[in-house]
Order: C-alpha cells, then structure tokens, then sequence
C-alpha cells in the first residue's frame, strides 16, 4: 500500500517535473517518477531510461517499497562527482525536494558521502561511495515511501 501511496505522490510532483520542460536533466528523473507510481516495475527499461547499470527495488522495515539504482566508475573517477552532483541538484529542482539534515556518526572505512532529500511523503537518498578494494565509486539513488 505504501508503494502505491509513494507512487501515487511521485506521480503528483510530476507538474514539476513539465514545469521544466527543456531541461533534458529532469527526463530521467521523470523515467523514475514514472516508474514509482506503477505496480509492477520495468526495471530493464528503467536501467537503460537513467542510464544506470543496475536499478532494483527493495521492501522496507515498514513494508513499503523502494527503488534504488546504481552506477559504477573506476575508483575516484571525476564523472561520479559529477554524476552525484547533477542528480542532486536535479532532485531538489526538477521534485522540488528538500534537503534532510544529515546525521552524523556514520562511520565507513572508505570515503562515503549521503544527501537525503524530502518531496511530499517521498525520502531520497543519493550517496557517493569509494571503494578502494574494489577499485570501484558507486552512486546510489533510493527512493521511497516516508
């Protein structure tokens, strides 16, 4: 039910998303958004509409539902910084999201950084993550029920 309830709210910030019509940043975004507010999920089409090289979706604590999706670089590589940084700033523009203040005592042996964002009863959260073993950085993007 939470699923739908997060769809269906997605599906509401869509104006938002037209609001900037031009702006060829907010489309994958709306991909997302589309995504979020159906039941059953294309998850290979979702992949390929962000570009991503993996998106899945997860059941939450509360029995909601999420989407996350992944991208990966070789370790360190500018283009994640700036993957990260253009999704962020598309979340608060195009889903006129709000940052949620961070919390503090996370505690990783690689580099590691989270935004959490609010949109309606949505959470999101995009994190950067270094990961020297793997000689890999990560951008992550869940989106869920609040």
């Amino acid at each position: 039910m939470r699923a739908r309830a997060a769809g269906a709210l997605l599906l509401a910030l869509m104006p938002h998303v037209s609001v900037a019509d031009d702006r060829t940043s907010c489309t994958a975004l709306t991909g997302l958004v589309n995504q979020a507010a159906v039941e059953t999920i294309d998850l290979t089409n979702l992949t390929k509409h962000l570009n991503a090289e993996t998106c899945g979706t997860a059941l939450t604590t509360g029995g909601g539902r999420e989407i996350h999706c992944r991208w990966s670089f070789a370790y360190r590589d500018e283009a994640a910084i700036s993957l990260h940084d253009r999704i962020a700033s598309d979340v608060q523009t195009c889903l006129n999201a709000t940052a949620v203040p961070r919390e503090d005592g996370v505690n990783h042996p690689d580099s590691y950084d989270q935004q959490r964002f609010h949109a309606g009863d949505v959470d999101l959260s995009l994190s950067l993550k270094d990961k020297a073993a793997l000689q890999r950085t990560f951008v992550f993007l869940r989106i869920g029920g609040g």
